[in-house]
């Protein structure tokens, strides 16, 4: 599938309605700093769950568009991406799961580039949330601190640690079984106490003392967290959702139900013949 303009390719991940639109979407990403194609991105993000936008009440579906500008993201990383990618985790309880892991991925991406910049403003939204005890899904900004300097946020972190009962806290000691947060070690050791004391224990309960002893652990034996975070491993994001295609295909038959003359379904508005049929041939 030959795409020929970013109005092309915009065209495409706005219309599409199965399976993945990897020719618009790697069009996007290799296209060069473009301010067009990263206010597209900005957009999308910002706007993910805003219903109106992006819900089909005729035909009963929510476009992918959020998703596919959220992959076209890791060739525009800039600093507008910052608050858009807070907000899809502060500003709503809905869950997409594919948007929330692509959107961690992005942050990755932010705190490696930016840094503090990304990080303090993480930091600062888990704390205001977390004095709510919000049930918003926050947790996913704890990320940001695997990229944070050692000491830097070590008040910051206390603050979060102090009712031993917030909802994400299981999440935040996740982050902190590294070295450079020893001067977290005694408060861990108290919330270790605190759980261990614990009579009518839950399985919550139960992981999160789990998730307290290795946090002490990596701390105290002084060596760097080993390379699991998220954005580090992934890998590739095309060869990433080349696994995931299946999930955006209603079965597994779908190409065959398409007529050479019927309108291709990756809304580029070309019949299937001019289109995407020449890719599944190849």
């Amino acid at each position: 599938m030959n795409i020929t303009s970013k109005e092309e390719a915009f065209r495409i991940l706005e219309n599409s309605r199965i399976g993945i639109p990897f020719h618009a979407i790697k069009y996007l990403i290799e296209y060069g700093k473009d301010e067009e194609i990263l206010n597209k991105v900005v957009y999308h993000i910002d706007n993910a769950y805003k219903e109106s936008l992006f819900y089909n009440y005729e035909q009963d579906y929510f476009s992918n568009a959020p998703l596919w500008y959220c992959i076209v993201a890791e060739g525009h990383i800039d600093e507008k991406l910052i608050d858009p990618i807070i907000k899809l985790y502060t500003a709503t309880q809905g869950n997409w799961d594919f948007l929330n892991e692509q959107g961690n991925y992005i942050l990755g991406k932010l705190c490696m580039q930016f840094g503090h910049i990304v990080i303090d403003k993480c930091i600062k939204k888990c704390i205001e949330l977390n004095k709510i005890d919000s049930n918003l899904p926050y947790l996913f900004l704890f990320e940001s601190l695997y990229f944070a300097e050692a000491g830097r946020y070590d008040n910051e972190i206390l603050e979060l640690l102090k009712n031993p009962t917030a909802r994400w806290i299981e999440s935040l000691i996740c982050q902190l079984g590294n070295s450079k947060y020893k001067k977290i070690l005694p408060r861990l050791k108290e919330l270790q106490e605190y759980y261990e004391k614990i009579e009518n224990e839950s399985i919550i309960t139960r992981h999160t003392l789990i998730e307290i002893k290795e946090a002490i652990k990596g701390i105290e034996n002084t060596h760097e967290m080993d390379s699991d975070n998220y954005t580090l491993t992934r890998g590739n994001w095309e060869s990433h959702y080349k696994k995931l295609e299946s999930k955006f295909l209603p079965d597994n038959q779908v190409k065959k139900k398409i007529g050479r003359n019927d309108p291709c379904l990756c809304g580029s508005g070309k019949k299937y013949k001019k289109c995407c049929l020449l890719s599944d041939i190849d």
